[in-house]
């Protein structure tokens, strides 16, 4: 009998973000020196030489070199919801596993339970009475299955993810999502699990 039912997500609404054309530059004129204007002001002939500007001599380019890439934004809300029914299509497969089945996760604690997190935010898992399944039961089974540590407050766990100072780190489902449209991975979370033998204990 499995654990858990997959029910619908939950309809998001809202509208994505208006772009706001950049403005034009504004253009300068260098005014004419002191003394030119004088001379101007008492009738003094002034040569065309005089007003001339000298173009600037261009800076020499360097070669660049593609050594990391640029983050950018570039999905939309439909691209997350694919994103988070793929999430939860396997944390239902995965709960319903055994821990016997020797599946392993290679990643953080931090990030397995982020995970679960989103899971449990969409609604979208319920128990044997077709209650949504809450964070707790979530964070254990998923724990169980793959030979984690199941740590006693889940809760502080999102928490302290989320108030990380000093530490370059995005979001994961940033992360992921970046994977998905630059790298064209469409399972992120499943190149973090691995198969092997059973320990001597289980974490």
């Amino acid at each position: 009998m499995p654990y858990i039912r997959r029910g619908r997500l939950p309809q998001q609404t809202g509208s994505a973000e208006n772009l706001m054309p950049t403005p034009p530059g504004s253009f300068s004129c260098r005014p004419p020196s002191g003394r030119t204007a004088r001379e101007g002001l008492q009738g003094k002939h002034v040569s065309d030489k005089e007003h001339q500007v000298k173009p600037k001599t261009p800076r020499t380019m360097m070669k660049k070199v593609n050594i990391v890439m640029k983050a950018t934004h570039a999905w939309t809300q439909e691209d997350e919801k694919r994103l988070t029914a793929r999430l939860v299509d396997n944390f239902y497969d995965l709960i319903n596993r055994s821990e016997e089945d020797g599946l392993y996760w290679t990643a953080s604690q931090c990030d397995l339970i982020e995970l679960a997190h989103i899971v449990w935010t969409s609604g979208a898992l319920m128990d044997r009475r077709g209650r949504p399944m809450d964070f707790q039961t979530i964070v254990h089974h998923i724990c169980r299955v793959l030979h984690v540590h199941e740590p006693r407050n889940p809760s502080s766990v999102v928490s302290a993810v989320r108030a990380r100072k000093n530490v370059r780190v995005g979001p994961l489902r940033e992360r992921y999502m970046q994977l998905v449209t630059k790298a064209h991975i469409q399972d992120p979370m499943r190149l973090e699990i691995r198969r092997g033998r059973r320990p001597g204990r289980t974490f």
